[in-house]
């Protein structure tokens, strides 16, 4: 089933609390009309050669878990920061290179999975993630 069939059937409910996109090919950035589900707590991309968020992905405020794994990143986009109830961040699989300071703001995460990634060096604010299990 095509990747964009599914979000429009999704998009228009605006209930969805939960999304997965996988083994997408061709998608380089997720479907804009992801970023306006609103109610999304759960939103999985992996292994679609995604090489970047859109800045808009702050616009998820109820996102608990973020599953980006098994992609094409190289960075982990500033924006993903703001998320502040997020609880999960799973970016194992890519091409992360390092970890931005800012994810010392990310106070609710429990869970963060970086492995298998190219980062030589953790940050020091990431031993500021005192909720981390």
């Amino acid at each position: 089933m095509n990747c964009v069939i599914i979000l429009d059937k999704i998009y228009d409910t605006k209930k969805e609390t939960s999304l997965k996109i996988t083994h997408e090919s061709n998608l380089q950035m997720e479907p804009d009309n992801v970023c306006n589900m609103t109610n999304l707590e759960n939103l999985t991309i992996a292994n679609s050669n995604l090489n970047t968020l859109s800045n808009d992905i702050n616009k998820l405020g109820n996102l608990k878990k973020l599953s980006i794994n098994g992609n094409n990143m190289t960075k982990i986009p500033l924006s993903i920061f703001s998320l502040i109830y997020l609880e999960a961040l799973d970016i194992r699989n890519n091409d992360i290179e390092e970890i931005p300071t800012e994810i010392q703001h990310m106070r609710s995460l429990k869970m963060l999975n970086l492995s298998c990634n190219k980062i030589e060096v953790m940050p020091k604010e990431i031993y500021n993630l005192y909720c981390i299990q």
